[in-house]
């Protein structure tokens, strides 16, 4: 991707035989620019930019004990649920693996039915990406 321009906001003055009605339209295209400006200035998240929303679950041991249940607000069935981040909480051994789920999707509700990967005794935030599609 190439870099953004330096010129942000258009100004009356550069307009000057157009100044009678030009200002009405400068004023919410300069409100625009600057917005998308600063979003594309690293200021985008995952739940801007794309169908997707993050969610992070407390989970003990190597599973869940019990499935973990949330609303997925896209309006259509996820193409997949990631662990992004497993971030001990009571580590007492490191991770040695990989760590993935297991889910299902049933009228709009994401169900986590396991995670796999995690060191047994230890408690985690899991944090979970699930993708719009």
């Amino acid at each position: 991707m190439g870099m953004l321009p330096t010129i942000k906001r258009f100004l009356i003055e550069d307009y000057p035989s157009q100044a009678s009605w030009i200002g009405s339209l400068l004023y919410p295209l300069n409100l625009l620019l600057n917005t998308i400006y600063a979003n594309l200035n690293n200021g985008l998240t995952i739940g801007q930019n794309m169908l997707a929303q993050v969610n992070t679950l407390s989970i003990s041991g190597s599973s869940p004990t019990t499935s973990y249940l949330w609303k997925f607000s896209s309006g259509g069935a996820p193409i997949g649920v990631f662990v992004i981040n497993a971030a001990a909480t009571s580590a007492t051994a490191p991770i040695l693996g990989a760590v993935s789920c297991q889910y299902t999707y049933n009228a709009g509700v994401i169900t986590i039915t396991n995670v796999t990967g995690l060191t047994p005794g230890n408690t985690y935030n899991i944090t979970f990406v699930t993708l719009g599609g």
